[in-house]
């Protein structure tokens, strides 16, 4: 949640470490998969 809120005000770079830090932290296999596309999306021609 935090990082999608972070997301939307802009601030990518710190959406980004969340995201990668909810991915890591979650033991769900879907929801990793989803934060990490969101992690990529942001990432991705960075």
């Amino acid at each position: 949640m935090r990082a999608h809120l972070l997301e939307l005000h802009g601030d990518t770079q710190a959406a980004a470490e969340h995201y990668r830090l909810a991915a890591r932290l979650t033991g769900s296999r879907p929801e990793q998969r989803y934060l990490n596309r969101r992690l990529a999306r942001l990432t991705d021609g960075a």
